[in-house]
């Protein structure tokens, strides 16, 4: 983010262990390595998967969903560590497609082993209540 000119930023999003054996990681796995990390490797398992920026450098981006999205990828894409969350427009029948091929087919629990999720647009823009 530093490379970006960012000096502070509140980002949502989701602390994951890419596990070196391609299996789905567990929240018992974040809170072991988070807790208590046997090696460093472990420390470098860990990865952030941001969804929304909320704030960036003192500027309020909750107003302007799709445009923080926005930014969040110009700074974030490319990052090993620390990235955006894949994703994916379509129309309705290409996000079920999708759904079924990441979901149902390949027995995950609403999340693929990548960490996709789905999402409507019009949720993301709509004001919170």
């Amino acid at each position: 983010m530093a490379k970006a000119g960012v000096t502070s930023a509140i980002l949502g999003g989701e602390l994951y262990v890419a596990r070196p054996d391609g299996k789905r990681a567990r929240v018992h796995d974040v809170t072991r390595i988070a807790r208590a990390p046997e090696t460093a490797a472990d420390v470098a398992s860990l990865r952030f998967a941001a969804f929304a920026i909320y704030d960036i450098d003192g500027a309020d981006m909750t107003e302007t969903p799709a445009a923080a999205f926005e930014k969040l990828r110009a700074i974030l894409t490319g990052g090993a560590l620390v990235h955006p969350v894949e994703t994916v427009e379509g129309n309705e029948a290409e996000v079920f497609s999708r759904y079924q091929a990441w979901v149902e087919a390949g027995g995950d629990e609403g999340h693929c082993r990548d960490w996709r999720q789905t999402r409507l647009v019009q949720d993301q823009a709509a004001p919170h209540a």
